[in-house]
């Protein structure tokens, strides 16, 4: 019959009336079991309605499958806390040792242990440091008793030679490349060019041509006519030019040179008696010759 009801078969409307004027609503067994269901093991609890009821089971289901992860897990569980146990015996089996490997260490080096002088912190700083290294124990004590030495005092810091230029970026240094010769095309330009002789000739022309009286300043023969126009043409403009570039930069190269010594030098003014200077004296003695 309820179900009928819920169809609306069979049924009679009064006269004018029809389906569409009512709100059917039918109460039995379907509605029960679609709307009213227990509330897990709560007695008298109950969830209403088919949404509820839907919410109900996927929460049981949930619930089901932690409960069966959380059986799952447990043997990963039992492992971490293994190892977590034997991790920390290790770490007390290795502080210990570092402990007792460093004694003699330790006592030689007790000022630089600040901070370190129990079991944990020392093994701590030991591992803290990312890559192991040899040392001279010699060289560590000596640079030990340096750092915590309570006499000591600050030394200056060595100044650095201060100059940026270097040799190949001085003015002038071009024509260390570059041969130093006349542009001069004459027969006797040619024949100097020839035997390299340009630049001699110079230095004694500078030295006896003014007292050779028009003689020849080694042999004291005269001198042919126009001859020394001749010698004059070897030293034309652009020679002498090129001559003076190079004494500037010679000049330059002496004064630069001198800089760099000079501060060098001062550097030695006052330094640490332990500090081993052979090297430092030996790039400066070479610097200078």
């Amino acid at each position: 019959m309820a179900q009928s009801i819920d169809t609306y078969s069979g049924l009679l409307w009064q006269d004018g009336k029809s389906a569409t004027d009512y709100d059917v609503l039918v109460y039995d067994q379907d509605f029960i079991n679609n709307n009213l269901q227990n509330y897990g093991n709560l007695a008298g609890v109950f969830t209403v309605c088919d949404t509820n009821i839907e919410i109900q089971r996927q929460v049981e289901k949930k619930t089901a499958d932690r409960s069966a992860f959380d059986e799952q897990f447990k043997p990963f569980t039992t492992a971490a806390n293994s190892k977590s146990e034997e991790m920390g015996v290790s770490l007390s089996t290795f502080q210990n040792v570092c402990w007792e490997k460093s004694k003699s260490i330790r006592a030689s080096f007790d000022e630089a242990m600040k901070n370190k002088k129990r079991i944990a912190l020392f093994a701590e700083a030991i591992l803290a440091v990312p890559t192991s290294a040899e040392h001279d124990l010699t060289s560590l004590k000596k640079m030990y008793d340096i750092a915590f030495d309570t006499s000591s005092r600050a030394y200056k810091e060595f100044s650095r030679a201060g100059s940026s230029t270097t040799y190949g970026k001085l003015p002038g240094k071009d024509l260390m490349d570059k041969p130093i010769v006349s542009s001069s095309e004459s027969p006797f330009t040619a024949f100097m060019k020839a035997l390299h002789a340009t630049d001699w000739v110079r230095q004694g022309r500078d030295h006896y041509a003014a007292q050779a009286d028009g003689k020849c300043p080694f042999c004291q023969q005269k001198l042919p006519m126009g001859f020394d126009d001749e010698i004059a043409a070897c030293f034309d403009a652009q020679y002498q030019q090129d001559i003076d570039d190079i004494a500037e930069f010679q000049a330059t190269y002496i004064r630069v040179t001198s800089a760099i010594l000079d501060t060098l030098q001062a550097n030695l003014q006052d330094v640490l008696a332990t500090v081993d200077l052979l090297e430092y004296k030996d790039k400066i003695a070479l610097l200078k010759s």
